[in-house]
Parts: structure tokens; C-alpha cells; sequence
């Protein structure tokens, strides 16, 4: 067979052939399946591992750099800041940070936000791990709904979430040296902080939010008090200087310290969170045992009050009852007489009536004091400071009479004159009766007497006195001797003679020294010998 012939069968074959379709894909295709699988999953991976984006504006952006600040929670990086713009109106930065998809949980509406850096406050030195690694944005977790927009804090809050305690609030007339971060103490030991504080307009006070950490927020109690100890309390009043201090800490930075008194203090319940309590300005407002009831009375004292101030101790025989509340000056324009009324409150549950039967108001138990004769006295407490303080005793002996000033709407005390000023109107009224003594006349007189005396002490017959007086003496002892001859030794006589001659011989001893003393003071004829 020649090659023509195996063409034309081999052509013969594959006219013979059957063409049929073929069903199924083929397996050409499944590779790029495959691959748009593999790069579908891979998508979806990452796409499920984006965590959120959030936007978080701070007044400034010292120290934060888009892809270098690190977002941290306890050490912990959870984010990462991607970008740093202004706002449109520059108020304020927008800080762009995204986070892994983990954190999407801890994103919520009380989330809080703050740069970390080096500071330098009241409550110590924080930060300075950033010298090196430089700053970072920590991130506190809150709840609420979600978010994705913030305002970060320009500090660092006081104090965290993660610490236990209740939080209180303080009314005060005064903020003083007191300020945010600064410490609460109990018993001297660092228990809380001060929040913040501000000025509420309607009460016109400062309003300070403390709080005091677990297990110490027990402790405030329902009657607990809070006084502020920043720097030296010094007071001067009629028991002197009183000077009391806290800790080296509080001197420097100032804080608040609380704590109970009086018995109530085992049985009254902890307060609950957010109860309101007075910060008095210093310890000794609430040192003194604290009474429910206080009596206001008022008193006008005749003369000065200098030295009295308001706060001053109202004692009866030596214990306080009461303090001064107020001193001023009140004028009457018709009988342009002058007054000054100082009030005081009496605290009259201190003060108990024995055999007393039936119970009565407290006032009705100090005006019966007062019909036995209480009477009210300026006193000085203290002669170095010169302060001095009211003192209630009974006078029943001296007469008062009530001013009768309706000026205050309260029951006047009576009044007696302090010693001093009874000194004053003594002085004042013998000067006055020494003004109307003749002294021109009695000085004439005194003058006339004392010329009379000198004429009398220079007279010559007058210095011859003692020589007189001697010469008669010398004659008595020789008149007594022949008297003597004559008579027995052993007489009556002789024995009444020798008495009368010792006698004579004193007295003209005396009459000598008489004269010799009158001679160098004649003076003491009128003012006596000193």
C-alpha cells in the first residue's frame, strides 16, 4: 500500500468519528476557584480583625504622633494613634487611634481618655517613665452605650475606676488653700482625695466632691465632721495661744481630715454615697461637745468691749455654756445715745436644776437663774492677749436695769460693769469731789502751818530746851540725893522718888531726840515721820 491509500484511510477514520459534548466543568477552571476562595477567606480575616476607629479631641497634643503614640491601659497596648489634625474651628486637636477588634467591647460612653507625661502636682511626681519612652494616651474602660467619638481629660483623673470607695460631698463658706488632688485624712492616715470643687451661685458656697477609699468610707458616719488642716491653726483668745497642727504633709499641700465624736459616734449608721456634709474652716469649731439646742440672747455692756470677739467662751463658774455670735454698734438718733449689743447663744442643755418636778422649756431654766440674780460680766481671760469673754454669775446684792433696746427681736440679760470699769467711775467720781474741795484755801493753810513750825523749830529758846532739860535734871539728881540723906533707905518715899526720877530722866531723853529729829525734818509735823 502506497502512502496515497493510508491518507485516504486515515481521512475515512476520522470522518467516522462522533463528536459529543462533554458535561461538568472542567477541571481547568478549579485553580483560580480555588484562588479566589483562598483570597475571599483571607479578605474576610482581615477584614473581621479590623478593629474600630475613634475619634478622641484634646486641647492640645503635646507629645502625641501619628504612629508612634501607643494607647495603653495598665501596660497594656491596645491602639495606636494613626493620625493628628486640628478641628476646623483650631479650638481643639482630633486624635485619630484604632484599635484591635478586642477592644470594640470597652469603647463606651464613659470611657475615659489622658495623656500620661511627666507632671508635677499636689499629690506627687507621676509620669516620669515617659522620659524615655515618651507619652502615651492612657485608656480607662466605663460603660454605657457604644461610641466612637470622645473628649480625653487634660489630667489625669484622681482617682481611678478600679479603686473601691464612695465619694462625698462638702459645703464650705471658703475654699481656703484647698484644691483638686489634695488629700482626706483620718486619724492622720491618707484614706481619699478631693475630686473638684466649684461655686454654686444659688448658696453662695463652695461645693467639694471627696472621695474616701474602701474600707475607710465606713468610717463616715451620718454625724462624722470634716474641718480643713492645711498649713498651722493659730488662735488667740482668752486661754491664750492655741496652736495645733496636722502632718509634714498637710502643712505643705494642705487636705481635709474627718472623723466622729461623742458617743453617738459607735451607733449612728455610715452615710451613704454622695451625703452632704459642712467642712468646717478649722478643728476647734467642732472640738467642743456638740448640743441640738442653742438659746439666742442679747447684752449691752456700758463702756468698751475691746478685747471681745465674736466666738468668744460664755462661762458660768469657769464652764463654757454658750458663745458670743455677733458685736455691733447700734445708735439712737434721738437721745443720740450709743449702744452695744452682743448676742450670744447659751447652749441650755448643759445646765440642769435639781428637785426640779415637772419638765420644763430650757429658757424658763435660765430666766429662773436669772431671778436668783445671773448676771452677765466682761472678764479677762488672758492679761498678756488682753481678750476677754463673758462670765454669768449671781449678783443678786447689785441692781441692774434692762437697757429695753427693741433693735434685736431676743430677751436682753442683765448686765453688771466689769471691775475695771468700776475702777474707772471710782477714779472718775473722787476726781470729780477732789475738784470741788477748797485746795487753794488748804494749801494756804498747810503753808501757814508749816512756816509756823520752822519759827517754832529755829526759835532760840527752843534749842535750849535740852539744855534746859539736862541742867534740871542734874539739880533732881542732887535735890533726890539730900532728899535721900534725909530719908531711910528703906522708905516708901525714897522708893517712889527714884521711880519718878527714871521716869523724868526717859522722858527728857525723849524730848532731846524729839528735838534734833524736828530739827532736820520739821516737815514730819505735817506728813507724820517716815
Amino acid at each position: 500500500m502506497n502512502n496515497g491509500e493510508k491518507i485516504n484511510d486515515q481521512l475515512s477514520e476520522i470522518k467516522n468519528v462522533e463528536m459529543k459534548d462533554r458535561k461538568g466543568i472542567s477541571i481547568v477552571w478549579l485553580l483560580p476557584i480555588i484562588a479566589a476562595l483562598i483570597a475571599g477567606w483571607l479578605g474576610y480575616k482581615a477584614y473581621s480583625e479590623i478593629g474600630p476607629t475613634v475619634t478622641i479631641s484634646f486641647k492640645q497634643a503635646t507629645g502625641i504622633e501619628a504612629g508612634k503614640t501607643k494607647i495603653m491601659h495598665k501596660n497594656v497596648e491596645l491602639g495606636m494613634v494613626t493620625d493628628v489634625v486640628l478641628s476646623d474651628d483650631l479650638s481643639k486637636v482630633l486624635i485619630t487611634a484604632s484599635f484591635g477588634k478586642e477592644v470594640t467591647k470597652y469603647l463606651k460612653e464613659n470611657t475615659r481618655f489622658w495623656v500620661v507625661r511627666p507632671r508635677i502636682g499636689v499629690s506627687g511626681i507621676s509620669g516620669l517613665s515617659t522620659l524615655l519612652s515618651g507619652a502615651y494616651i492612657e485608656m480607662e474602660p466605663g460603660d454605657g452605650a457604644a461610641r466612637k467619638q470622645f473628649t480625653g481629660l487634660e489630667a489625669p483623673p484622681i482617682v481611678t475606676a478600679d479603686v473601691k470607695g464612695r465619694s462625698f460631698i462638702l459645703h464650705s463658706d471658703s475654699l481656703g488653700s484647698l484644691d483638686a488632688g489634695e488629700p482626706i485624712y483620718y486619724q492622720g492616715i491618707h484614706v481619699g482625695k478631693i475630686l473638684s470643687h466649684e461655686f454654686s451661685i444659688d448658696s453662695d458656697q463652695v461645693i467639694l466632691h471627696v472621695f474616701v477609699r474602701e474600707p475607710f468610707h465606713d468610717l463616715v458616719k451620718e454625724n462624722t465632721r470634716f474641718w480643713d488642716v492645711s498649713g498651722v491653726e493659730m488662735q488667740v483668745n482668752a486661754d491664750g495661744f492655741n496652736i495645733r497642727t496636722g502632718s509634714l504633709q498637710s502643712i505643705i499641700t494642705g487636705g481635709i481630715e474627718f472623723d466622729s465624736f461623742g458617743d453617738k459616734a459607735i451607733h449612728s449608721k455610715v452615710a451613704n454615697a454622695d451625703t452632704t456634709f459642712k467642712l468646717h474652716q478649722r478643728y476647734s469649731e467642732i472640738a467642743d461637745k456638740q448640743y441640738d439646742m442653742k438659746i439666742p440672747y442679747v447684752m449691752y455692756f456700758k463702756g468698751s468691749v475691746r478685747g471681745l470677739s465674736v466666738g468668744a467662751s460664755v462661762d458660768f463658774h469657769g464652764i463654757k455654756i454658750g458663745a458670743v455670735t455677733d458685736i455691733q454698734i447700734v445708735g439712737d438718733p434721738e437721745t443720740h445715745e450709743i449702744y452695744v449689743p452682743v448676742t450670744i447663744e447659751i447652749e441650755p442643755q448643759r445646765v440642769h436644776l435639781l428637785h426640779q418636778q415637772t419638765e420644763r422649756h430650757p429658757r424658763e431654766t435660765i430666766n429662773e437663774l436669772v431671778r436668783r440674780g445671773l448676771k452677765a460680766q466682761l472678764q479677762t481671760g488672758n492679761l498678756l492677749t488682753g481678750q476677754l469673754y463673758v462670765g454669768l454669775d449671781f449678783h443678786p446684792d447689785v441692781e441692774t436695769t434692762l437697757a429695753g433696746i427693741e433693735y434685736y427681736a431676743l430677751q436682753e440679760l442683765p448686765t453688771i460693769p466689769t471691775t475695771i470699769t468700776e475702777i474707772k467711775e471710782t477714779i472718775a467720781h473722787l476726781a470729780a469731789d477732789i475738784r470741788k474741795m477748797p485746795l487753794d484755801k488748804i494749801a494756804q493753810n498747810i503753808l501757814e502751818t508749816t512756816q509756823g513750825m520752822n519759827a517754832l523749830v529755829n526759835d532760840p529758846d527752843m534749842k535750849k530746851l535740852p539744855h534746859s532739860t539736862n541742867a534740871t535734871l542734874v539739880q533732881a539728881e542732887q535735890t533726890l540725893s539730900t532728899v535721900d540723906s534725909t530719908i531711910a533707905l528703906d522708905s516708901p518715899l525714897q522708893y517712889d522718888l527714884a521711880n519718878m526720877l527714871v521716869e523724868f530722866k526717859a522722858a527728857a531723853q525723849s524730848i532731846r531726840v524729839l528735838t534734833d529729829y524736828l530739827e532736820r525734818h520739821p516737815e514730819a509735823l505735817i506728813t507724820g515721820k517716815k
